[in-house]
């Protein structure tokens, strides 16, 4: 059985010395950015592959956790090695975590199975038949049998073995890891009873997670397991790191409105757009580490009314609508306002509406207009340039009214950019990143204006089409069945 090193898995320091490398020689060719990224993946790895050292206890008749992260689920159900039905302790580990696996008790290694499969989310009930795992059957001093599996997640796609059949290990001594994020299994023998709740944070070798049965803890059974479909937890604290994206980018957006009254209009169209992507970034990131919470969908909220209601209307007030006096600023008000009413109408409408379609155009692509109209401004031609005002207020006025209309705008959400796709998509998005880097500010704009015009086409062209088939092929029906 090969040891692991102190503070450093083995299995880390060849990620870490390629990106020290790369980082190092883009800085002797003189391109600092991609040196910080660079360097800024040599940190990540650093930090993913710690192994701390834990305090591991030492009382009779307890477990302690193998992994680092958050208890999913605690369910009975059939062992993968023995056969047995136990109680089974999932705990997923996010990209963040310690990701070095350790014994729970002590044991001889009795049996060691591979499965190969598939890479869906680790916190889906499928991903414990699915995806790829490795068990291991490890006989207690007691004669117990305890079974852990290793799950591989989405992006985990390597799991480590560091132990043999016959090997010895004692409590908390490491036995493997799982690269970027996944998920282990703990079935418990008879005679235990898990020590911890769902929701819980435990840590490898330090936490205990179940004891004999002496003294019961309460714990509860999940029956519908799919993370879309639970409700989120509402916590006395909060989570950090998405909170923390969604609180840059509320900053972006008040620094828009910052450089928006020192006339820098590119530079505050430029914090909107950063926001827009600090606003895509923080719900992935929820969801990818299972921090999302009550709490974080109504602070974004909150963030999203000032980086893209409130910042886009006060920059088109200081840019254009300041010239039209009182009209303007009611204009301005209007877009902010229906910004509001957009917002407030998807946090009570997300239950009960699928996730395809935006209802309504969403109000970052709306703030966003705003920004490639801004720029798109800069190449047209000077006799265009009194008429501008008077394009802003269609512009704000019209994106209001989509806001808080009924127009499906397709989400994106249900496209899964981590699986296979044909070459061609890959030539479409290439083309399409190659357009707006050659010429930014007319295909930024036609950009925008082709996802709102997709939006209303779909909802008045493609949708009537579609009901009027439906209730003829209706129709087709009764009448068969009449005749």
């Amino acid at each position: 059985m090969r040891p692991a090193s102190c503070g450093i898995t083995p299995e880390g320091w060849p990620t870490i010395g390629i990106t020290a490398l790369t980082a190092l020689v883009f800085a002797c060719l003189g391109w600092p950015v991609p040196a910080v990224l660079a360097l800024a993946l040599c940190w990540f790895a650093f930090h993913f592959f710690r192994d701390p050292e834990r305090v591991v206890p030492t009382a009779p008749g307890l477990a302690v956790s193998p992994a680092d992260g958050r208890v999913i689920r605690i369910e009975r159900k059939p062992d993968p090695l023995t056969g047995d039905e136990r109680t089974c302790i999932s705990i997923f580990m996010n990209v963040f975590s310690v990701h070095v696996n350790r014994s729970p008790v002590t044991g001889v290694v009795e049996q060691i199975r591979y499965w190969p499969g598939k890479f869906v989310n680790a916190a889906y009930d499928k991903a414990a038949t699915d995806n790829e795992r490795c068990g291991y059957l490890l006989r207690g001093e007691d004669g117990a049998a305890w079974t852990m599996v290793q799950i591989a997640g989405l992006i985990a796609r390597r799991i480590v073995c560091r132990v043999s059949e016959g090997d010895a290990l004692e409590r908390g001594q490491r036995y493997g890891m799982i690269r970027f994020g996944s998920r282990v299994d703990l079935y418990l023998p008879e005679g235990y009873v898990p020590s911890v709740n769902i929701g819980e944070q435990v840590f490898a070798g330090q936490s205990t997670l179940a004891t004999r049965n002496l003294f019961r803890v309460k714990w509860s059974m999940v029956v519908d397991t799919q993370p879309q479909e639970k409700k989120l937890p509402v916590h006395k604290s909060i989570y950090l790191l998405p909170n923390l994206i969604t609180s840059l980018s509320m900053f972006m957006g008040f620094l828009s409105m910052v450089w928006a009254v020192q006339s820098r209009f590119e530079e505050a169209g430029l914090a909107i757009v950063l926001s827009a992507l600090l606003d895509g970034m923080d719900g992935k990131v929820a969801r990818l580490t299972h921090t999302a919470s009550e709490f974080g969908v109504q602070y974004d909220s909150l963030a999203d009314l000032i980086a893209f209601g409130l910042a886009p209307a006060f920059l088109l007030w200081q840019w254009q609508l300041e010239s039209l006096g009182r009209f303007g600023v009611v204009v301005a008000f209007l877009f902010a306002a229906c910004g509001a009413l957009r917002l407030a109408r998807f946090n009570i409408s997300t239950a009960v509406t699928g996730k395809r379609f935006f209802i309504g155009l969403p109000i970052p692509a709306a703030g966003c207009t705003v920004v490639a109209f801004l720029y798109f401004a800069g190449i047209l031609p000077e006799f265009f340039l009194p008429a501008l005002p008077y394009v802003s207020i269609v512009i704000a006025l019209g994106l209001g009214v989509l806001m808080v209309s009924r127009v499906r705008y397709f989400s994106f959400k249900e496209y899964d950019f981590l699986r296979a796709h044909p070459v061609r998509y890959l030539l479409a998005v290439m083309v399409i990143f190659g357009l707006v880097y050659a010429q930014p500010r007319l295909f930024g704009f036609l950009l925008c204006a082709v996802y709102i015009c997709g939006g209303l086409y779909y909802s008045f062209v493609i949708l009537p089409r579609r009901n009027r088939q439906l209730l003829r092929a209706l129709n087709l029906q009764d009448e068969e069945k009449a005749a």
